[in-house]
């Protein structure tokens, strides 16, 4: 008569102790070195094409389409003419004031007719120029690549107040 096999369960990798991870090599451990290795060469993909692309097409001022160093950058010029809203403003409207008389001013606008909400922020003023062509680009003209900035922009207009958000 034969001998018997092998246990069957003794061949099974994992063992039941312990959970599978990178550490005891088991199955799970693979799937992630795998799914790790994609990650990584989709990247180095995504930049190569990125790179073909800014040949072929160089990045641009999205408010002027002068050259710049990277897609989403604004030249110095229209930088320049960027007319950033920064303290002091006014705490409910977010308008800016010309000079600064203390915290939480709201401005005669906002006194005489109140807004229905309590708080705003913006991050320029909307004027002719770059901010108004920035808008107009991503608002009619279908330049989706300028949400990104954009709303960076925003984030950061608006940091006080979405720290305070629920």
């Amino acid at each position: 008569m034969d001998a018997p096999g092998p246990d069957p369960l003794s061949l099974w990798p994992l063992q039941a102790d312990k959970p599978p991870d990178a550490r005891s090599g088991g199955f799970f451990a693979g799937l992630m070195l795998r799914s790790m290795a994609r990650s990584k060469i989709r990247g180095v993909l995504r930049d190569a094409a990125q790179q073909v692309i800014d040949v072929l097409y160089p990045p641009s001022c999205p408010a002027c389409h002068a050259a710049v160093q990277q897609n989403g950058f604004l030249c110095a010029p229209c930088w320049a003419r960027m007319p950033l809203i920064e303290r002091p403003y006014c705490e409910r409207a977010g308008t800016p004031f010309a000079q600064d008389l203390g915290p939480g001013l709201i401005s005669p606008q906002a006194l005489a007719d109140p807004p229905v909400w309590s708080r705003a922020r913006a991050v320029a003023i909307y004027q002719d120029g770059p901010a108004r062509r920035l808008v107009h680009a991503l608002k009619y003209g279908d330049r989706m690549d300028m949400a990104g900035p954009m709303g960076l922009w925003m984030a950061r207009a608006g940091a006080e107040l979405l720290a305070e958000a629920d």
